[in-house]
């Protein structure tokens, strides 16, 4: 009893840390912003609160249901992807420029071309914030002081540092040999095999009284062709009725698919804490999912190795011109690492398979 006493004061002052540290960061913050001058937003949590990235959703969809209360700045902004229903209403109400103060950081919001135009030319004066995507939790926390309020565990880094995570001299070798991955022959694949999944989600749609999720299609279309130009695997497609849910991620696709279907989760808990084995099973099929997937990539650089080793290397896909544009380069130093490859193609991966579903539901619709 008196364990579980302790216990629970235990948590309850770690709370309260936790409270007094958010506010007295917030009040921080909002009096460094008063003194730019520009219209500001005050929102409690900060978008890069990892257990407020689990919930926000939720908490806003409750929230609204309040009388008196429900309408404002935590409702309107304190949540992933408000942007999307936001639209540029902020900045027809508060101009061009605008910051949104929270305990973790202030954000400006730009809707000025020419002011853009000037930030992007400007790349010292306005370095990216790479804490968002690449610093460790122990990183961010040392520079914060309070480990649980301040970590922004990265998605974009979870299998190596990438493009997006790096700046610098090392933004520029990153750049050069990625840049490599793009070129005629690569793209030939991507339009064949657009055309012949696009072919058979249109058999699919025919064989349908109705067509009742056009994304979920779109986002197999996607997957599948990132699957052949980025690896050079291939698979037929399903409709979003003819799959069958499978406990456990047992290839490539379906390692990747839940590794970006709970990115939000990766992010949040971290893939040394999902490997725990007291968690519930979903977040275990996460990490393992997550495993799988380095599996993948581990036994396709091997494969690649192997292959330029014995001159037989003529694959024309993202990883294997990955691979050799990499090995080209005349000093070692300006090659990629192992954990660099496997980021890089992840990162690949990552960018071009929502935007790209998004971008054909849209149109479609």
């Amino acid at each position: 009893m008196a364990f579980s006493r302790a216990l629970g004061l235990s948590w309850a002052c770690l709370a309260i840390a936790w409270c007094v540290y958010s506010w007295v960061s917030l009040l921080r913050n909002y009096l460094i912003a008063r003194k730019i001058g520009i219209p500001l937003r005050v929102i409690p949590i900060s978008h890069g609160n990892p257990f407020w990235m689990i919930i926000d959703r939720s908490v806003a969809i409750f929230w609204r249901k309040l009388p008196f209360i429900g309408n404002g700045n935590f409702t309107r902004y304190c949540w992933r992807g408000w942007e999307v229903g936001d639209k540029c209403r902020s900045h027809l109400e508060m101009g061009p420029v605008r910051m949104h103060v929270s305990p973790g950081r202030n954000e400006v919001y730009v809707c000025d071309p020419d002011a853009l135009l000037e930030i992007f030319r400007r790349r010292t004066d306005f370095p990216r914030p790479l804490e968002l995507f690449g610093k460790s939790s122990c990183d961010l926390a040392n520079q914060r002081f309070f480990l649980l309020i301040s970590f922004d565990t990265a998605i974009l880094n979870v299998f190596g540092s990438n493009l997006a995570t790096v700046d610098g001299e090392q933004w520029k070798k990153q750049r050069k040999i990625a840049a490599s991955c793009f070129n005629e022959t690569n793209n030939a694949i991507v339009w064949s095999e657009s055309l012949s999944q696009a072919n058979d989600m249109v058999r699919y749609w025919n064989t349908r009284p109705s067509i009742s999720n056009i994304a979920d299609d779109s986002r197999t279309l996607s997957l599948h062709v990132l699957s052949r130009a980025g690896f050079g695997k291939s698979f037929k497609f399903q409709g979003h009725l003819e799959k069958v849910a499978s406990p456990v991620a047992k290839n490539y696709k379906e390692s990747l698919q839940m590794v970006l279907d709970n990115c939000v989760l990766i992010m949040a808990l971290g893939t040394d804490f999902l490997a725990k084995p007291w968690l519930p099973a979903r977040l275990r099929r996460v990490h393992h999912a997550y495993v799988a997937f380095q599996d993948y990539l581990v036994d396709l650089y091997e494969s690649e190795k192997r292959s330029m080793a014995e001159g037989r290397s003529t694959g024309q896909t993202l990883m294997s011109t990955l691979v050799r544009s990499s090995a080209a380069e005349a000093r070692p130093e300006m090659s990629l690492t192992e954990r660099e490859l496997y980021g890089n193609m992840f990162l690949l991966n990552f960018a071009g398979h929502d935007t790209t579903t998004h971008t054909l539901t849209f149109a479609l619709m």
